[in-house]
């Protein structure tokens, strides 16, 4: 029973390891892939 108990502690740990790994990639991916600039079609909001 305890052995289960290991297992299932390493995998729960590896998946949050796994979904910390993803999120920082993400973060860190090229600001073409994450952020969407306005093309020139698109209309441009001016600040006032």
């Amino acid at each position: 029973m305890l052995d289960l108990v290991y297992i299932l502690i390493t995998l729960v740990s590896f998946a949050g390891l796994a979904a910390l790994v993803g999120v920082i990639d993400r973060r860190l991916g090229e600001p073409s892939d994450t952020d969407v600039a306005p093309t020139e079609t698109e209309p441009r909001t001016v600040g006032r």
